[in-house]
């Protein structure tokens, strides 16, 4: 049992600093704090979210709604990519992971996502969006198969 805690703990500080290392590529800065500790059935996690990854006394909110959509979406999307190092499974899917994004993180969020999936080679990822991405993958030198569905018929 002790053991377990142990690597929980571990394992949350580890999802933090992913978490955190994520945000950074887009100028924040967060912390995901697990409290395993409330009681025998229930844990909490408190996920806290800084403007500035530089400055330690930006503005730092434990509630996401607060966030721009841009940011929470941004947020969001690197909770996930940081839960990913301690789930394993043969494919990983996002359905509109870009929603509310301007192209400025939409564009980092593509690269944090390209990242991932080259960290595990022999996964298979699937990002649904409704948004073009064609320009956004110029800047992959790697070959990723995209499907691209026509546009709905508005007759």
């Amino acid at each position: 049992a002790k053991q377990w805690a142990a690597d929980r703990e571990k394992m949350g500080e580890e999802t933090s600093a992913a978490f955190n290392h994520e945000l950074s590529l887009r100028s924040l800065g967060g912390v995901l704090k697990f409290d395993h500790q409330i009681d025998d059935a229930r844990s909490m996690l408190t996920i806290e979210v800084r403007t500035s990854a530089q400055d330690a006394a930006a503005n730092t909110t434990q509630n996401v709604s607060t966030l721009s959509g841009g940011e929470r979406s941004f947020t969001t999307m690197a909770f996930q990519i940081a839960l990913w190092n301690f789930i394993n499974v043969p494919f990983r899917c996002m359905d509109e992971f870009d929603v509310f994004m301007d192209d400025a993180f939409r564009r980092q969020a593509i690269k944090c996502l390209l990242a991932a999936c080259d960290r595990q080679p022999s996964g298979q990822f699937l990002f649904l969006t409704p948004q073009d991405m064609s320009s956004m993958l110029d800047m992959d030198t790697k070959p990723r198969h995209i499907f691209r569905m026509p546009d709905p018929r508005t007759d």
